[in-house]
């Protein structure tokens, strides 16, 4: 489907598989899939606007995405102040991998068994902002571009969060902390390939 959607209504779209149902938001919109209602997406391919440009998805309301792959954009999946799980995910030729923040510190962020390929300058592969509850268990973040990228996973300011199990390579900094407001677990991780000694 070549087409950029606007979801407005609670909805559970699930395509037959990744690689046969494909949203192709190439050259439209900023974003490719913009949501305003709680919102169920699995087994899709999801096309940004294109390299570094626009968000694949940006949500205003609670998101669950699996088994889907997100590509071509300047940020696969980017959150304003509402939870999301994100499980079996693959995000590739973007510039940040997940973005999310939460004022009210009520939003829980699940983030897990999933693939963040990025490549482009200051890439991040997870950047948390202020506020809300995450839980990064069980990623592969990799910076593979030849420029210089920014943190694979980026602590800016969360009530709490737990990064256990997930591997982060190639970025200046693997796992980078501002400040907590609360608690931080980090567990059984490996930063490899980091661009600083």
């Amino acid at each position: 489907y070549k087409d950029s959607l606007y979801i407005n209504k609670e909805i559970f779209p699930f395509g037959t598989s990744m690689d046969s149902t494909i949203i192709d938001g190439t050259g439209l919109g900023y974003y490719t899939i913009e949501i305003q209602a709680k919102t169920y997406i699995k087994n899709f391919t999801i096309c940004g606007k294109g390299f570094n440009v626009g968000w694949g998805i940006c949500c205003y309301q609670p998101l669950n995405i699996s088994f889907c792959k997100i590509s071509n954009c300047g940020a696969g999946i980017s959150t304003i102040d509402v939870p999301c799980n994100m499980d079996n995910v693959i995000i590739l030729n973007s510039g940040w991998g997940f973005d999310g923040g939460c004022f009210s510190d009520t939003c829980n962020y699940f983030i897990s068994n999933s693939i963040i390929l990025v490549d482009s300058p200051d890439s991040r592969g997870i950047n948390t902002s202020i506020g809300g509850n995450y839980f990064i268990n069980n990623n592969i973040l990799i910076y593979y571009g030849s420029s210089n990228p920014d943190n694979g996973i980026d602590v800016g300011w969360p009530k709490r969060i737990e990064i256990k199990n997930n591997l982060v390579a190639g970025f200046t900094v693997g796992i980078f902390f501002d400040t907590v407001e609360d608690s931080a677990f980090v567990d059984n991780n490996i930063a490899a390939f980091t661009k600083t000694n």
